[in-house]
């Protein structure tokens, strides 16, 4: 099961927890709600097994990349590793699905 937004449900024991922060606002510079978008302060990041920061520029340097990484160390745990990923649009593709192919889909709010 993968939970989006689940972070802060502390009564749920993840096997795994991600932490996603934009490239273009990063937990570390933002502040709680209602006047940000943080629902738990900064340093709740230290219970993260990896950091993702999402929708980098696809031209991130390696310092840059380094930068950002020594940046948002602080409020990690030492040693989580922080990835880096960004958007790629390509072409849609009609794919058919093999008859009789199952499918599950589960989303709830």
């Amino acid at each position: 099961v993968f939970m989006d937004d689940g972070y802060q449900h502390r009564a749920i024991k993840p096997n795994v927890a991600l932490l996603l922060t934009d490239y273009a606002h990063l937990f570390s510079t933002d502040t709680l709600l209602p006047s940000g978008r943080l629902r738990e302060g900064r340093y709740a990041a230290r219970r993260a097994q990896a950091l993702v920061v999402t929708k980098c520029p696809a031209d991130l340097t390696a310092e840059q990349a380094e930068q950002l990484r020594l940046h948002l160390s602080k409020y990690l745990k030492a040693g989580t590793p922080v990835f880096f990923s960004y958007l790629a649009y390509k072409p849609i593709h009609n794919h058919q699905l093999t008859k009789g192919a199952t499918i599950v889909l589960v989303t709830a709010i």
